[in-house]
């Protein structure tokens, strides 16, 4: 297993040299590769990162939500959502664990969480940190990156769960890389709906909404007003201070409007639902 590791590692790193790929990210490096993203980022255990043994969620999301401020990611194959907030409320309910505040709820179905890493890494100059959590296929459930002068309590956190790691992502095989609600859906599909255009009268006229994005484990909603839209590297994105989202809008080939004042959209990729907004305006 190690010969595996050591050879996954060297195959990341001619890619990473290779100049169309110097700036991917690990999930479209891993897709590449064939290899899970938890894999790919095993490479780095031992190096800048840690492979965390976790007995209890609950216990884990407390710890994390004291803090402070975090920045919640939460993505599916088409879709990031990415939220930085104050969780104020960590429960259980049912087999989820549900973390939110006055604008925000993130659910995780704390039953299918295997794997954690700690890591931190170099971002456009700045170095981040972060405890990310895989299901049992390697994929990305939610990364929690800190976004507060709580290095060493964050640290201290790690140091509690951070355990010797055997090669556990090197034996799950090959990545299912399929996000989203697999489930089919009969849609009211509607014609030449632009969701950027959508998105920008939202932002023009000061609407409240609410912009959700799920995979199968976990699932993030924020609500509140939008304001900056812009449309670059192929992906649609809202870029504020506290939120920002990126979707492949060029891939959304399906959207389904519930009612004739456009408050309910839903966004899909063939059958699978992999963003959906609300909005407040009555007319």
């Amino acid at each position: 297993m190690k010969e595996k590791l050591n050879t996954l590692k060297q195959k990341w790193d001619v890619l990473l040299q290779d100049p169309k790929h110097q700036k991917t990210r690990i999930k479209d490096a891993a897709d590449i590769l064939n290899v899970s993203e938890a894999e790919l980022l095993s490479t780095t255990i031992g190096e800048n990162s840690f492979f965390l043994n976790i007995q209890n969620w609950e216990k884990l999301f407390k710890q994390i939500t004291q803090l402070g401020p975090m920045m919640y990611l939460v993505r599916n194959d088409y879709v990031v959502h990415e939220n930085k907030i104050v969780i104020n409320d960590v429960r259980l309910h049912s087999n989820n664990i549900v973390l939110s505040n006055e604008k925000s709820i993130i659910i995780i179905n704390h039953n299918l969480i295997k794997y954690a890493i700690y890591t931190s890494s170099i971002i456009r100059g700045i170095e981040v940190y972060s405890i990310q959590l895989f299901d049992m296929n390697g994929i990305a459930i939610i990364k929690i990156y800190l976004k507060n002068e709580c290095l060493k309590k964050f640290d201290a956190i790690k140091d509690q769960y951070k355990t010797e790691y055997n090669f556990e992502l090197q034996s799950i095989g090959s990545p299912i890389t399929t996000q989203v609600n697999e489930e089919a859906l009969e849609i009211n599909e509607v014609q030449n709906f632009s969701i950027q255009k959508y998105l920008e009268q939202i932002s023009k006229n000061n609407i409240e909404i609410q912009i959700k994005v799920e995979n199968k484990v976990a699932s993030s909603i924020y609500k509140g007003t939008i304001n900056n839209v812009i449309h670059k590297f192929g992906w649609l994105n809202i870029m504020d201070p506290t939120f920002n989202l990126h979707a492949k809008d060029k891939e959304i080939n399906k959207i389904s409007i519930n009612d004739t004042n456009n408050t309910h959209i839903q966004c899909f990729c063939n059958q699978l639902q992999v963003l959906e907004i609300i909005n407040d305006r009555k007319n």
